[in-house]
């Protein structure tokens, strides 16, 4: 596949991009080892050059050789994975049955108490993140630069006015 995708959406996998353990070996493949605890990958997205590869449904861990398009020896631009919260929460409700059973000696009749409770599980949801690229770009320094500019200038055309002020005719 062509291009050079940033985020999962515009790999078109579904999830978001989470950090994982992983090996690169000689910048030509990845071997992931292992993936957070409560979390389903849903995809590896492997970039070399201009183009990529997409690994969906990758079964059991550990997944190995995972490599960028080529001939096996494209270097590796970069690479992510996505995955999405697994859910926890179970829908059968938990039934607990108290049975109590009460005799005396004129025969009372038997009492039989049933209660039922239903819980399920909160999952917390990881911070969802846009879909801009970050080039680390901060125009700080470029303000700094430019109101020194215009400070000079001013600077400049002060002095050039008061020497012509100053000067006799």
């Amino acid at each position: 596949m062509t291009g050079a995708p940033k985020t999962c959406r515009s790999a078109a996998i579904p999830g978001e991009i989470i950090d994982v353990t992983a090996e690169v070996r000689q910048q030509t493949s990845v071997d992931i080892t292992a993936i957070p605890g409560g979390y389903q990958v849903l995809g590896v997205v492997v970039q070399g050059a201009s183009s990529y590869n997409k690994y969906p449904n990758l079964g059991t861990l550990p997944w190995k050789d995972l490599r960028a398009p080529g001939d096996g020896t494209t270097a590796i631009t970069n690479w992510f994975a996505c995955a999405k919260p697994r859910s926890t929460s179970s829908s059968q409700p938990t039934t607990t049955t108290t049975t109590t059973v009460t005799s005396s000696s004129t025969s009372a009749p038997a009492t039989a108490t049933s209660t039922t409770s239903t819980s399920s599980a909160v999952v917390a949801r990881p911070p969802q993140d846009d879909d801009l690229a970050r080039t680390g770009f901060d125009a700080g320094g470029l303000l700094i630069v430019a109101t020194l500019l215009v400070l000079a200038g001013a600077v400049i055309l002060a002095v050039v006015r008061r020497r012509h002020t100053i000067q006799p005719k």
